[in-house]
């Protein structure tokens, strides 16, 4: 029998995505790009109460979630054909997806060689399916697993994967140039903003026509890059919380859209930036009118054309 893949870890994903969800509460629209995100959008649309940890849809005596990591089939009490159900297969140490008698399961020992054995890591996906699955065949094994154990293994291992895969700031204000509040640096801030903002516009617009792969790591990077660039102006003390947030909101969009282009490669890091990236309280749109309207409130006025059109869309 195979390592559960990243697609097969499907219901550690969903229960990520709730764990998630009971934390971070939708707040901001998604991007308007479109993105396929076939796996994701397959992961959402399933059933994600917590009854789908010890339901049995095909009463196998094998509850749904361990028919995803033994890669047998939840509505077919006998995956495998071969007269005995998934369930008993499971129970006696038995392949469900092979027919047998002679289908012995993956011990415990063949995991770890496998897990240590590996030259690469993986994603976070990787990591957790195999961990889940080595714990609940350790239980199983030692004859100690208990009615529930299942569901809190997945409950633990999804709120400490949601954890290490969580969307960060980058910056501090120690890495802000914070200089005097005067009528001349705020000028000259508003103006760099603007033109920053300009150049990400444009840069970003030149991308349009690629495909949704090229799309998202290609506006990531700009993202990112511009993101650098604001922290890199001289930030005016009155207004260095709020172009602070700005530069972390940017660095995090930047992020977001890396690894929804990772979706299917490591579905549980997008799952979870997603969420936690939805549940911001801001958006690009608040942050330019909080600095546009200060501006206008504190009467700074800009010299150059493309600087004070700029501002004039946030203002009210």
């Amino acid at each position: 029998m195979q390592l559960p893949s990243n697609k097969v870890g499907l219901v550690l994903i969903v229960v990520v995505l709730v764990v998630v969800s009971t934390v971070f509460s939708s707040k901001i629209q998604r991007p308007k790009k479109a993105v396929d995100l076939q796996n994701v959008q397959l992961v959402v649309s399933r059933n994600t109460d917590s009854s789908y940890k010890s339901g049995d849809s095909d009463e196998d005596g094998l509850a749904d979630w361990l028919e995803e990591f033994y890669q047998s089939d939840p509505k077919n009490p006998d995956t495998d054909g071969d007269g005995t159900n998934d369930g008993d297969e499971v129970a006696a140490d038995r392949d469900p997806t092979v027919a047998g008698p002679k289908d012995p399961l993956i011990t415990r020992s063949d995991m770890i060689n496998t897990q240590v054995g590996s030259s690469t890591p993986g994603t976070v996906t990787d990591q957790a399916s195999i961990e889940l699955f080595s714990q609940y065949l350790m239980l199983k094994k030692q004859g100690t697993l208990k009615p529930g154990d299942e569901a809190k293994l997945v409950d633990d291992l999804s709120r400490k994967v949601a954890a290490e895969a969580s969307l960060r700031d980058k910056y501090s204000i120690a890495d802000l140039a914070v200089t005097g509040s005067t009528k001349e640096t705020i000028t000259i801030y508003g103006d760099r903003v603007a033109q920053a903002a300009i150049a990400f516009f444009l840069e970003m617009d030149s991308y349009k026509n690629f495909s949704n792969s090229q799309y998202l790591l290609k506006i990531s990077d700009v993202y990112k890059k511009y993101a650098d660039t604001l922290v890199q102006i001289r930030v005016p003390g009155v207004v260095q919380d709020v172009h602070l947030v700005f530069a972390n909101y940017i660095y995090k969009t930047g992020v977001f859209f890396e690894v929804l282009s990772k979706s299917d490669t490591d579905p549980i890091t997008s799952l979870v930036v997603m969420s936690q990236y939805r549940a911001t309280e801001i958006s690009e749109q608040q942050l330019y009118t909080t600095l546009g309207q200060y501006f206008k409130n504190n009467d700074i006025l800009f010299d150059t054309e493309s600087t004070i059109r700029f501002w004039n869309n946030f203002q009210k």
